[in-house]
């Protein structure tokens, strides 16, 4: 996948990914069972604050494996978002400040492996496509990659996704996309409309339930086929 996204450029001249979309506070405990009885205390072996929001969490991949990349995102106006901002150092210089509260997810392990996350809406709902504009250069070099993910998250970014990605298309890069999983759920509406948002990439990054989702299809074979 790493190699994928390198873009269109050589090996020699791979260009920069731009991570575009959520950063947040990740609080994430568990194991635990799926149901939990309202009114009671359950204990768990492993609780983590971090740094995270899929784009967060991208970056920082991206970093660690020596990848030019650029987050571009926003960040709320209290200890959260200037905790978020010194994770990344000068690199969040030029992200915009929400005067909402900064996003908090709280991740829930279960023993399968799975993860089920609630989310708070605080300053990703306040991310536009300016905030994001004024994040990217006019054009993108050679070999440059936009890279979108958690955009459901942000309701004014959402609104604008498909001028989102024109205006990406037109600058010259190649776009990724991570659609991630709608709140309110894989609706006619939703897969329509994300199918529509295909048609401007050139990598697409699904897990098995968004494939699912997005198909309308109850199976991984029945998805891909």
């Amino acid at each position: 996948m790493t190699e994928a996204l390198r873009g269109r450029g050589s090996g020699r001249d791979r260009g920069r990914i731009y991570v575009i979309g959520n950063v947040n506070v990740d609080l994430v405990m568990g194991p635990i069972a799926p149901l939990l009885v309202p009114g009671t205390e359950s204990m768990v072996a492993r609780t983590e604050l971090r740094v995270g929001g899929a784009a967060g969490n991208a970056a920082f991949a991206l970093q660690a494996m020596g990848t030019p990349c650029r987050l571009v995102c926003n960040i709320g106006d209290d200890v959260f978002g200037r905790w978020l901002a010194e994770a990344f150092g000068p690199a969040a210089r030029r992200w915009p400040k929400s005067a909402l509260p900064t996003t908090a997810s709280v991740g829930i392990t279960h023993p399968n492996g799975e993860r089920t996350f609630l989310t708070s809406k605080g300053h990703l709902e306040s991310l536009s496509l300016a905030d994001v504009e004024g994040q990217l250069p006019k054009r993108a070099g050679p070999g440059d990659v936009a890279l979108l993910l958690g955009g459901f998250l942000s309701p004014p970014l959402l609104k604008s996704y498909e001028r989102l990605l024109e205006r990406l298309t037109e600058g010259g890069f190649a776009v990724a996309l991570d659609p991630s999983w709608p709140p309110g759920g894989w609706t006619k509406r939703m897969r329509l409309r994300v199918a529509a948002w295909l048609r401007a990439c050139d990598h697409v990054l699904l897990n098995e339930a968004e494939s699912c989702g997005l198909s309308g299809e109850s199976g991984i074979a029945e998805a891909a086929g």
